[in-house]
């Protein structure tokens, strides 16, 4: 790990820049490669793995949970896992969104603005409403009254199986993850 002159200075701040030196890999990988997806040795890329966590302090993490969640991965299938789920993630719900798109915009004559409007106000509500600490199951009883629209609708998907589909797309996704970080 490398630190800087000028932020060393600088009291209360930790930092570091990880380069290739101080590393376990060897031969051509000779660095701190933390690449799980290479084809070094992968008892040292942990090696170098547990090198850099180390590393990372407490007030780096505090600094960074301040504008997001931090989610350490402790392997190259979980990047896989998040890269198919949150990566391409907002994708299948503009994806989902077609449908609600299409019959809004016809409610609203061809309005786009008010369209977009609408589903904004929809997404925002479904942020604000998953804040809340409950389950899925438990958000959609808060919307769902027995033998209302929604229910209605709940069922049909389910006799469709809406959700074993929506799984297959997100594996898909995943494996596709998988083999690009294959090929490079």
């Amino acid at each position: 790990m490398i630190k800087s002159k000028k932020l060393s200075r600088i009291k209360d701040l930790k930092h570091g820049f990880f380069n290739s030196i101080g590393g376990k890999s060897k031969d051509i990988y000779k660095s701190l490669n933390c690449g799980l997806g290479s084809k070094d040795n992968k008892l040292n890329i942990k090696k170098n793995l547990q090198i850099v966590r180390k590393n990372i302090s407490k007030k780096a993490k505090n600094i960074f949970s301040k504008v997001g969640i931090i989610l350490e991965l402790d392997k190259e299938s979980k990047m896989d896992d998040f890269t198919g789920l949150i990566g391409s993630g907002p994708a299948y719900f503009f994806y989902l969104l077609k449908v609600y798109e299409k019959r809004i915009l016809k409610m609203c004559d061809g309005d786009i603005k008010k369209t977009n409007e609408i589903i904004g106000n929809l997404l925002e509500g479904v942020s604000l409403s998953s804040r809340n600490n409950l389950s899925m199951d438990e958000l959609i009883g808060t919307v769902a009254s027995k033998k209302g629209t929604t229910e209605a609708g709940i069922k049909e998907f389910k006799s469709l199986k809406v959700l074993n589909s929506f799984e297959k797309g997100i594996i898909a996704a995943i494996k596709r993850s998988k083999e690009i970080s294959n090929e490079s």
